[in-house]
């Protein structure tokens, strides 16, 4: 999978200005989940797995703001026939890498369990290997593009001990022009500090 490591830098960045300005105030925590993708976008015929990291810091009771990334790959529908097939079917290898800053509220923050839903921007990188057939051959070729998009969250986690947390996340990510690119739900674990 191919990375865009400006993105990538630029993300840190603000991580890193987002920590330095807020973190001798409110509580940070750092986040890392992993889980499943599926997206209706790509005609998928095989969801994938999809790795996500945040930084998320708590700015008052029920505010926050996150920094976050995603990453997974997936197989999808060709419109064609194609030498790779999935049970019989047709396909092809796409991937995504989503970077995005969410402002979330808690809906509940009181007891054991936390649950807040988030909404922000963000860039989505999506890749996808295209095949080429020629009478005696085929050969693949990476083409990839980046969009601005919306992400949308809600997330449940509980407190182990002072600093572990454990949880659920449910997300999607849209597109003005297409409504929903891609949905994941994720494990999470995360530490406060």
């Amino acid at each position: 999978m191919k990375t865009n490591k400006p993105l990538l830098l630029t993300l840190a960045l603000i991580v890193l200005g987002c920590y330095s300005a807020f973190a001798q105030d409110g509580r940070f925590d750092i986040v890392l989940g992993g889980g499943y993708y599926s997206t209706p976008s790509m005609k998928p015929v095989d969801g994938g797995a999809v790795l996500n990291g945040e930084f998320e810091y708590h700015h008052k009771k029920r505010w926050s703001f996150a920094a976050g990334i995603l990453t997974t790959q997936y197989h999808y529908r060709m419109e064609e026939s194609s030498v790779s097939t999935l049970s019989g079917i047709p396909i092809n290898r796409a991937s995504e890498l989503q970077s995005n800053f969410l402002v979330k509220y808690k809906v509940l923050a009181e007891g054991p369990v936390s649950v807040q839903v988030g909404a922000g921007a963000g860039l989505i990188t999506m890749g996808k290997n295209t095949e080429i057939r020629t009478p005696n051959s085929s050969s693949y070729y990476w083409t990839s593009n980046t969009d601005l998009g919306f992400p949308l969250v809600a997330e449940a986690y509980v407190k182990l001990t002072n600093h572990f947390l454990v949880g659920v996340k449910l997300g999607s990510f849209i597109f003005p022009d297409y409504p929903i690119v891609g949905n994941n739900a994720s494990f999470q674990v995360r530490y406060r500090l």
